[in-house]
């Protein structure tokens, strides 16, 4: 008895491994996807502690690189939501991406539809970080 139930406890785990390796792919690939075939896109790095302003404007994909999968976004001084890999926004005005790590830098790429700008930091540091990225189409 205590086999059938350690057996149903645990056999769920390897099935749910195989279709995230199967899967996580093909979820990036087509959120990239998301914003169209013209876009801009702009590649950040944000230092652990600190933020980073940007102007966006249309679909945008947030895509986040690096150790820590976590990022933590404020679109127009609104709410603060907790992003983990990607995040699909429509989205129109300011959109502050931050790091709310401590001990690693994250690359964060930005790709939009339309409107794509860095703003001034928020953090008070400059946007030396970023680097622009192609264009689409």
């Amino acid at each position: 008895m205590l086999a059938y139930l350690l057996l149903l406890l645990f056999l769920p785990l390897p099935v749910l491994y195989v279709l995230w390796l199967k899967y996580y792919n093909k979820i990036i690939v087509e959120g990239m996807k998301f914003p169209g075939e013209n876009y801009r896109e702009l590649r950040v790095t944000v230092k652990p502690s600190s933020s980073v302003l940007l102007e966006v404007e249309g679909k945008c994909t947030i895509l986040v690189n690096g150790v820590n999968g976590w990022a933590t976004i404020r679109v127009n001084g609104k709410a603060k939501e907790k992003v983990f890999k990607i995040r699909l926004l429509k989205a129109n005005g300011r959109l502050e991406i931050i790091n709310e790590s401590k001990v690693f830098s994250i690359d964060v790429i930005v790709r939009c539809s339309s409107k794509l700008s860095p703003a001034h930091s928020a953090s008070g540091a400059s946007n030396e970080a970023l680097d622009e990225g192609r264009q689409g189409g």
